[in-house]
């Protein structure tokens, strides 16, 4: 099953960033190399961050970027995992994932797709999202 996780994933990037993915710790992490493109790691966790994914900036090997901006971008399985994600919810991740890193990007509608994904999937049944403290 999780190959096939990944297989949805994977198969919604770019040919030139497929063979840049590289799987880890048994298929539970994949992070993307963003060197031979005109984004930084910074930039786009920044970006995914504005269309509701987590993701985490990451060196690379051999990257020469510090880092603190890096040259490559880490996405996990353990949380849509968590929510019951099929392999069709991961391709939407991907498509969600290529939109925000392609180049005419509507944040707005990308960023309602990442949402209906998660209330399609809550974490478990009756959660209503993050609870808001004001002071």
């Amino acid at each position: 099953m999780k190959v096939h996780r990944f297989g949805g994933l994977k198969h919604k990037m770019s040919p030139e960033r497929q063979d840049k993915i590289r799987k880890e710790a048994e298929e539970e992490l994949l992070q993307m190399d963003l060197r031979g493109g005109e984004w930084s790691g910074k930039a786009a966790e920044e970006r995914l961050h504005e269309v509701k994914i987590t993701a985490n900036r990451n060196t690379v090997p051999f990257d020469e970027r510090p880092p603190m901006e890096a040259s490559g971008v880490r996405l996990g399985t353990p949380a849509v995992t968590m929510r019951g994600f099929d392999e069709d919810d991961l391709r939407e991740v991907g498509e969600v994932i290529a939109g925000a890193l392609g180049p005419d990007t509507d944040l707005d509608s990308l960023r309602g797709r990442s949402e209906a994904l998660c209330e399609k999937r809550p974490l478990y049944p009756g959660f209503r999202g993050y609870t808001t403290y004001q002071a």
